[in-house]
Formats: C-alpha cells, structure tokens, sequence
C-alpha cells in the first residue's frame, strides 16, 4: 500500500521499503533473543531508532563528511589572513606571490560556502524523507489495523 501512495516520488517508497525491512529484521532479532511474544513498548523505541539509523546511516556519514570539510575549509581561510597580511606588511614579496594568497584565500570562501549550502541542504532533505518515512509507515500500520477490524467485525 506504501508504494502505491508514494509511487510518485520512488525514493520515498524505496526508503519506506527499506524502513520497514529494516524495522521488521529488528523486531523479529528482538523477539527471537528474548523468546517473548511481543516486544514491550518502551523496548520498541529502541528497534525504531535502530532502523532508521540502519536506513538512513550512509546519509548521515555523507552529511557528516561535507560538514566537516566546509568548515575545516573555513577555518583554514581564517588562518590563511596572516599570510595576506603579511604579504600587505612586507614590500619585498612579489604581486604576483600577493595575488595568488588572495585568489587561495577567495577560493577556500568559495568552497566552503558551496560545501556549507550543500550539506545543509542535504540534511535538509534527509529530514523531509525521515518524517515523510515514518509518517507512511505510521499510515501504513493504522490502515492495516483498520481493514483488520473491518474483517473482524
């Protein structure tokens, strides 16, 4: 049912997917662990939260990754004003020598704030397909006990 009402947008249904097997290997890891019937709810966090790390953890790194890049870029630019002003202190080094530190210096900006927009755009979206995962997974569970009740009564 999931995939039907996300079949517009096929990443939200593959993640759903994955969410849901990755939810369900939990549940059944728990239970044949611990030999009980039915997990208790507040064990049942844990499985969630172990599934959608499980199903989201290379977005995650990803994200991790750029954002550590962009900002040690950034702080690399900060520290690289010394050698500008001592380029602007010294009338010995050559322009060209001024130049380049400056164009470094314009560089390292540039691409930290491509890698900065990149990464908060990104966690961005995985946020967006973490709430609209649970969200379908909740929607699919409820329909599920709805048409159950249905057949029962």
């Amino acid at each position: 049912m999931i995939e039907e009402s996300t079949k517009y947008d096929g990443e939200s249904a593959e993640m759903v997917c994955k969410f849901k097997g990755h939810l369900e290997d939990g549940t059944n890891a728990y239970l044949k662990k611990n030999g009980v019937g039915k997990i208790p709810e507040e064990q049942f966090v844990n499985v969630v939260i172990d599934a959608i790390w499980r199903t989201y953890r290379a977005d995650f790194w990803y994200l991790t990754v750029l954002a550590v890049f962009a900002e040690g870029i950034a702080a690399f630019s900060s520290f690289y004003i010394g050698y500008i002003i001592a380029f602007i202190g010294d009338k010995s080094i050559p322009t060209s020598v001024g130049l380049t530190r400056i164009a470094i210096f314009v560089a390292c900006n540039a691409v930290s704030i491509i890698v900065r927009h990149n990464y908060t755009q990104g966690g961005m979206d995985v946020s967006v397909f973490l709430r609209r995962t649970l969200v379908a997974a909740m929607f699919d569970k409820i329909l599920n006990l709805s048409l159950k009740s249905l057949v029962e009564t």
